[in-house]
């Protein structure tokens, strides 16, 4: 069997894709048994840092930064870097495997 660089990279992008899978399924049912404790620990570090504010908008900001909808771009952004960065880990190390596993093949 010929393994290169380009099929480690491939093998890599699918072992990432399946971890971020699982790491996704685990994300939620952790966010569902802790029923809004990452909101709420975001909210309190927003309201202390809004009350250290000399700054007369930082209950404007505040009440901004505490909507549902900014949540939920920020969950998505976290969760496609994330994607980003598991699946550009993995292919790099597939296709470094898989140069030295092509190299050691040839020789």
């Amino acid at each position: 069997m010929h393994f290169t660089g380009g099929s480690g990279a491939r093998v890599g992008a699918i072992a990432g894709a399946a971890g971020f899978a699982l790491m996704a399924v685990l994300l939620v049912a952790n966010l569902a048994a802790t029923q809004g404790g990452v909101r709420e620990a975001m909210r309190s570090a927003l309201e202390q840092s809004a009350q250290r504010s000399s700054d007369p908008r930082a209950q404007e900001i505040l009440q901004r930064l505490d909507s549902p909808e900014f949540m939920t771009v920020v969950a998505a952004i976290a969760v496609l870097f994330l994607l980003g960065l598991l699946l550009a880990c993995s292919s790099l190390g597939g296709a470094i495997a898989g140069k030295l596993l092509h190299r050691r093949e040839h020789d």
